[in-house]
């Protein structure tokens, strides 16, 4: 049993180092609470002693584990990750620390600890502490090198898997970057052969109306039948025609066509249902779902249209083609 008292700590962490450097005294069996004059290595099991033990006890690497009960009395023991945790707090003496614990623990006990302890120490170092404990540990000294080099070995292949990983993901996005950079180049295509066939369209000759003679008055005709509202693919329809028209719209802007630019906005002003979207230089306030900007607004926050959009009145709710670009005032 352990002669000291635990060292009173503020926190948890000090509570379990203290009680680390007590078992490392005799890593046989100790009581883990005190009671009476009976002593253990924790003061108290209520406040800050409770968080200690729960944190020394529990986890997927538990620091102390239980031996046995004696009636109400729990006995523990320092696991292999509890003994490097309290042999790392020696520091540069924490090699001779271990040496000391290879003549009293079992080999069964010593070869984890020391496999846990050497995986944590630099690779120049951890040779010569190796050789070192072999000779200790007699016949136990080959078990000891084997379990080694599985660490080793399992610590290679995580960092080739990790290395594996992040080179997948760089080449994923490498991949992605170039659909993007294709999806673009083929929008941009498509819109400048529009463009192109517009502004042939616009600059073909306009052939004279010819006149006719006016025909005699008919008798006046039945009223013509009425016809029902546009259906879902009429809808469809009218919306990809004012996608188009606003997209090459957008490209007689960006190559500083006016000519082209005064005739689009006149079409798609007089299409049913399309409503420009501010004017430049207009006032306003920041709508989200009309408005983009390359700077960050609250809604409703004051702006500047500096480039006006298009949207396209639809049967529940205004369907927006393209927004808006504002900036601060």
């Amino acid at each position: 049993m352990a002669k000291g008292k635990p060292k009173l700590a503020a926190s948890a962490d000090e509570l379990i180092d203290a009680a680390l450097a007590i078992a490392l005294e005799n890593v046989t069996e100790f009581r883990l609470v005190k009671s009476g004059k009976s002593p253990g290595l924790f003061a108290s099991a209520a406040g800050v002693g409770k968080q200690a033990i729960m944190a020394a006890t529990t986890g997927p690497e538990p620091l102390l584990e239980e031996v046995r009960r004696i009636k109400t009395a729990v006995m523990v023991r320092p696991t292999a990750a509890g003994i490097a945790r309290g042999l790392a707090r020696h520091g540069a003496q924490g090699s001779e620390a271990l040496f000391r614990l290879a003549a009293q623990l079992p080999p069964e006990r010593m070869i984890p600890v020391a496999r846990t302890w050497l995986g944590a120490q630099p690779e120049p170092e951890r040779a010569g502490i190796l050789v070192e404990l072999v000779a200790r540990l007699g016949t136990h000294g080959a078990e000891l090198v084997r379990g080694v080099r599985e660490d080793e070995e399992r610590a290679r292949a995580a960092e080739w898997d990790a290395v594996r990983t992040r080179h997948e993901a760089l080449l994923s996005y490498h991949r992605s970057a170039q659909l993007r950079a294709e999806d673009d180049a083929r929008r941009h295509a498509a819109a400048t052969q529009s463009f192109e066939e517009l502004l042939r369209a616009v600059a073909a000759p306009v052939a004279a109306p010819e006149v006719k003679p006016t025909p005699p008055p008919t008798p006046p005709q039945p009223a013509a039948r009425q016809l029902p509202d546009p259906g879902p693919e009429d809808l469809d329809f009218r919306r990809a025609a004012v996608e188009e028209m606003v997209e090459t719209w957008h490209v007689a802007v960006q190559g500083r066509t006016p000519d082209a630019q005064y005739l689009l906005e006149c079409m798609l002003r007089n299409m049913p249902g399309v409503e420009r979207i501010g004017e430049g230089g207009q006032p306003t306030t920041f709508d989200p779902a009309r408005h983009e900007s390359v700077e960050f607004f609250d809604t409703g926050a004051p702006v500047v249209v500096s480039a006006p959009g298009w949207l396209l009145q639809g049967e529940h709710a205004p369907y927006v083609v393209r927004k808006a670009v504002v900036q601060a005032p």
